[in-house]
């Protein structure tokens, strides 16, 4: 090496898990979910509760944008239902 610096190239990524994908207010996730056997749709409580707290262990992944309250992604709406589904052995 000869006393010369070598730059390290460290396989890191900067971007938010978001990155990418179409983010949606969480007001907005009861109309990606789908609807349950009642034919009722999800309140808003439940998809803040399943952001907050998570349904058997799996939270809906959100973030704060600019201020403006709570968000996250249909991609990870999608991969949530499925999630929970596999779960509770329903078809993902």
């Amino acid at each position: 090496m000869n006393g010369e610096v070598r730059d390290r190239e460290v396989a890191t990524s900067a971007a938010p898990w978001w990155h990418g994908e179409a983010a949606i207010p969480f007001s907005q996730v009861p109309n990606e979910l789908p609807v349950r056997g009642t034919g009722k749709r999800f309140s808003s409580a439940s998809a803040s509760r399943y952001g907050r707290d998570g349904l058997y262990g799996v939270r809906i992944r959100r973030f704060r944008a600019g201020g403006r309250g709570w968000f996250t992604t249909r991609e990870e709406v999608a991969r949530w239902v499925a999630a929970i589904n596999a779960i509770c052995g329903g078809d993902a």
